[in-house]
C-alpha cells in the first residue's frame, strides 16, 4: 500500500511529465515557427540598393553625424 508521501511523489512525477510534454510541444512549435520566418525572409526580394522593400531610407549624413560624435 502506498503511503501518502508517495502518492504526493507519485502526484509530482505525472505533473512533471506533462510538463515536459508541454515543453517539448513548444520547442517543436517554436521550431517550426522560425523555418517559416526564415523561408519569408528569404523569400524577400533585396533591392539593387541592397534596402527590403518597404524599409525606410536611412540617411548617411545622420550616421555620419551620430558616429563622429
Amino acid at each position: 500500500m502506498l503511503s501518502y508521501n508517495d502518492k504526493i511523489i507519485e502526484n509530482i512525477n505525472a505533473k512533471l511529465e506533462t510538463l515536459c510534454s508541454s515543453a517539448k510541444s513548444q520547442t517543436s512549435f517554436n521550431k517550426m515557427i522560425e523555418t517559416q520566418i526564415a523561408q519569408i525572409a528569404a523569400s524577400i526580394l533585396v533591392t539593387d540598393t541592397e534596402r527590403i522593400p518597404g524599409q525606410l531610407e536611412t540617411s548617411t549624413e545622420f550616421v555620419h553625424a551620430t558616429t563622429e560624435e
